[in-house]
């Protein structure tokens, strides 16, 4: 068993990889990706986790992943640039190469795993998750005629998820964390909201969520470890309006 966990850790961001760079070659293999990778990167993950999700709280260890691939999966399907493509299967190969390592260190190289890593990258995976989720609501708004306030629904439900499973990498108690994961997600769904009716573009709507889901998750984790100041308040503040006004003074606005 140990060494079919080792092939697993070994071969999942080689498929991830295939699978984000195969639709460059042959878009209409999305779909097809979808219903045979996505299985197997699961299999992958709970191998990995193994009895762990006897426990109902580690099943965040396995979704996340899961949210994250099909999100890239969906983003590259919408995608227009090959450049896009080929970043989006880079990227999904390296967070879920090095998730599923941190995982295997986490439960069975205790001396080896690396403290907060878990829930550091559980972090980035939860931002890049939000950023395509945005590019997927967004062009679903636009293109498919998908109500607007679906839209907002399904970012409150991953926003909250996502802030959930932040806190819990991080040892917030639930009974703390549950006034931060309501308003981290109503303030991304709030951000979709308005990002959605703004002449931009869909990648635009997804950095803005991104941004959004990092200022509250940082903060609120640093005021449950009490390290916040005004020395971080100002960083996380001033990395969030530079980013949104880079993204948006870029942005072409049709």
């Amino acid at each position: 068993m140990p060494i079919l966990r080792l092939a697993a850790v070994a071969l999942a961001p080689f498929l991830a990889l295939a699978s984000g760079l195969a639709p460059a070659v042959a878009p209409s293999a999305v779909i097809p990706i979808l219903m045979t990778v996505g299985p197997l990167l699961a299999v992958f993950f709970a191998m990995v986790i193994g009895a762990g999700l006897r426990r109902v709280e580690n099943w965040y260890l396995l979704l996340l992943p899961l949210f994250f691939w099909i999100s890239a999966m969906l983003a590259v399907l919408l995608a227009e640039r090959p450049g896009f493509r080929n970043a989006v299967g880079l990227l999904a190969a390296f967070l879920i190469g090095l998730n599923i390592l941190i995982l295997f260190n986490y439960f069975y190289l205790p001396l080896r795993y690396q403290p907060y890593s878990l829930a550091s990258i559980s972090q980035a995976m939860g931002i890049a998750t939000l950023f395509f989720v945005g590019i997927n609501l967004s062009a679903l708004v636009t293109f498919l005629s998908l109500p607007l306030w679906t839209g907002v629904v399904m970012a409150f439900g991953l926003g909250g998820f996502i802030s959930a499973h932040n806190f819990w990498t991080g040892k917030v108690p639930a009974g703390r964390a549950l006034p931060m994961i309501v308003a981290a997600a109503i303030l991304t769904a709030e951000t979709f909201w308005a990002a959605a009716l703004l002449p931009v573009s869909s990648p635009v709507v997804g950095a803005l969520l991104a941004l959004s889901v990092y200022l509250t998750t940082g903060l609120a984790r640093h005021v449950y470890l009490e390290t916040v100041s005004r020395r971080v308040a100002l960083r996380y503040s001033l990395i969030t309006m530079v980013g949104a006004a880079l993204v948006l003074g870029t942005a072409r606005w049709v």
